[in-house]
């Protein structure tokens, strides 16, 4: 009989007790995580204040710069290949604002695009051909109105580090 009132004990004791271990644990963790990031805050994504959208023209960027897409390549035969590609807006200075909100929709759309069309190897050496960059200003301005962004870039590889302004811009928008 001893054994059984343990038992009841210790299954009504235990979710109150882990209920209090998890708020502890919480709580600890939010008081603790701000202190971690200014300490670590080596990134300079990590030191600047994120600004609201439509204070865009206030960041004095020029270069939206997205984060790593994936981006398929058709390597041999109909076999695909994920390669790590890094996409520069370059939105039209007088409407950064627009350029800005549009930024969301810009980069499902180019996701989209990259997965239904896929690269070649041959577009993957030349990211730079004006066939490739006009296909992809063509879907960048059927998502946003034409004349929101100048242009578009794509960097093989992790992200190209930015100056201060153009950091902050990428960070206010995406």
């Amino acid at each position: 009989m001893p054994r059984s009132r343990f038992r009841l004990f210790a299954r009504h004791l235990a979710f109150p007790v882990v209920v209090l271990f998890l708020a502890l644990d919480v709580a600890g963790m939010t008081a603790v995580a701000p202190v971690l990031a200014a300490e670590e805050g080596t990134n300079q994504k990590d030191k600047i204040t994120k600004r609201p959208r439509y204070d865009a023209g206030l960041t004095g960027g020029t270069i939206i710069q997205l984060e790593t897409m994936w981006i398929p390549v058709v390597v041999s035969g109909n076999r695909r290949q994920y390669v790590g590609m890094t996409v520069q807006l370059l939105p039209n200075p007088d409407r950064l604002v627009e350029a800005c909100y549009s930024t969301p929709w810009v980069t499902e759309a180019l996701i989209t695009y990259f997965n239904t069309n896929g690269l070649s190897q041959a577009d993957r050496r030349d990211l730079n051909d004006r066939a490739f960059t006009s296909s992809l200003s063509a879907v960048v301005d059927r998502v946003a109105k034409p004349g929101i962004f100048r242009g578009v870039k794509v960097l093989d590889g992790p992200p190209a580090e930015l100056d201060f302004a153009d950091s902050e811009l990428s960070l206010v928008c995406v």
